[in-house]
């Protein structure tokens, strides 16, 4: 006597192998214990990004807040010597004696720094990016050594800063 796949036998087929895969057999449990992570290993991959989202939004976001660039192209010192230096993107602009170096961590963490150098500077002369009235330009940080006409400086227009030892008068702009 031949049996005969009817609806009845289909849905006990049906349950015998979904009760198979519900109900697992003791290895089968012993493989997925082995396959899952430790908790140690959780709380680590989420420390991990947390800090690669902190180290995103810092350098995207909270760095060109604190620590904004120039929109102006160049600095130009025009007396008593000719120098113009590429300043788009740098954060700060050091006229000194002597080079300063960078830190590659400063530079990772705020941003390029240029520097010029040349000896009528006797004491460093700090410039950083100003927007006055929706114009880019320069201010400088107050020195005791330098008499200014104006702390900052608007795009195409000069300023001048004298010397109070060497009475230099050193014209500067930024373009």
């Amino acid at each position: 006597m031949k049996k005969s796949l009817t609806y009845f036998s289909l849905f006990s087929v049906w349950n015998t192998v979904a009760a198979k895969c519900i109900i697992k057999p003791n290895w089968m449990a012993q493989q997925n214990l082995q396959n899952s992570m430790s908790a140690l290993t959780i709380i680590l991959i989420c420390l991990v990004a947390l800090l690669m989202i902190g180290i995103l939004v810092w350098y995207f976001v909270i760095r060109k807040m604190r620590y904004p660039t120039f929109k102006v192209d160049q600095f130009a010192v025009m007396r008593p010597y000719r120098s113009k230096k590429q300043i788009r993107g740098a954060y700060r602009v050091i006229c000194s004696a002597s080079p300063i170096k960078q830190s590659t961590w400063e530079r990772i963490r705020k941003g390029r720094m240029v520097n010029e150098v040349n000896n009528n500077w006797t004491t460093p002369v700090i410039f950083e990016p100003h927007i006055e009235e929706g114009e880019h330009g320069a201010k400088h940080h107050p020195n005791k050594h330098y008499v200014v006409t104006s702390n900052t400086h608007k795009k195409n227009q000069p300023g001048t800063l004298t010397n109070k030892v060497t009475l230099v008068s050193i014209e500067v702009m930024v373009m």
